[in-house]
């Protein structure tokens, strides 16, 4: 039907100048067959449902249609055996077998609109039931229900496991009454006290010390004087010399 001009990589690549999808004149047999039985514009992945369309040219994104092969076949461009899919689908489909997600299994949707399936499990800070991604050895990629209930795990606040009996609190609990803390949102984190430079008010700063910083301000109003009145004096210094 086509005149074949040559093979690569077990492609049929064919000689149609005027085609729309065509690159330096050529064009992909299994693209020209897909292409005519569909047409252009957008259309969905035969396996995840992601909104793909046809672009010219080998560089690809998640928003790119790629003419996937079912049986993968490579030299089959029978329109039976040619679906639309994204990226993504067509490359990680011959790692592991991808199969359409129903409507009965749990799941979760991207940004992107790409369904993955998921997996409720407690978290493992506060207890709470959630739907955690799979991974491709099917074990949950994620443990905690939120960020706030990662970092409590982590620092050792509230976590699920310290509620268990007989297990014995965290050296890593701010204790309010005896240390000194100052609060970042609804964490509470360990501070030091500090002299301002400006003012002279003492303060309480986070426990973070920069390498070589000599000047702490209570506030930025200081630091912006404290800054102002130290280019001052050294213009004068500069007038005077």
């Amino acid at each position: 039907m086509y005149e074949e001009i040559k093979k690569a990589a077990q492609y049929k690549i064919l000689y149609k100048p005027d085609h729309p999808l065509a690159v330096d004149g050529t064009v992909s047999e299994h693209r020209l067959v897909l292409y005519g039985a569909i047409g252009p514009g957008e259309h969905k992945c035969n396996w995840c449902g992601r909104v793909v369309q046809w672009q010219v040219g080998r560089r690809r994104n998640k928003f790119t249609l790629v003419v996937d092969h079912v049986n993968e076949d490579r030299g089959d461009n029978r329109r039976s055996n040619l679906v639309p899919s994204c990226n993504y689908c067509n490359t990680s489909r011959l790692n592991t077998p991808k199969v359409k997600i129903s409507k009965d299994e749990l799941f979760i949707v991207h940004k992107s609109g790409h369904r993955q399936r998921a997996l409720s499990i407690p978290c493992e800070s506060c207890g709470k039931l959630f739907l955690s991604p799979l991974s491709r050895k099917r074990e949950a990629l994620i443990k905690f229900c939120s960020i706030q209930c990662a970092g409590r795990a982590h620092s050792g606040e509230g976590s699920w496991w310290k509620k268990q009996p007989d297990h014995p609190p965290s050296s890593h609990e701010i204790d309010p009454t005896t240390e000194l803390y100052v609060k970042n949102g609804k964490w509470r984190q360990r501070a030091v006290k500090r002299v301002c430079s400006q003012c002279g008010k003492d303060f309480a700063a986070r426990d973070f010390k920069r390498m070589n910083q000599v000047n702490y301000f209570c506030v930025k109003a200081c630091e912006v004087a404290y800054r102002r009145e130290r280019k001052i004096e050294r213009l004068n210094r500069k007038s005077v010399a």
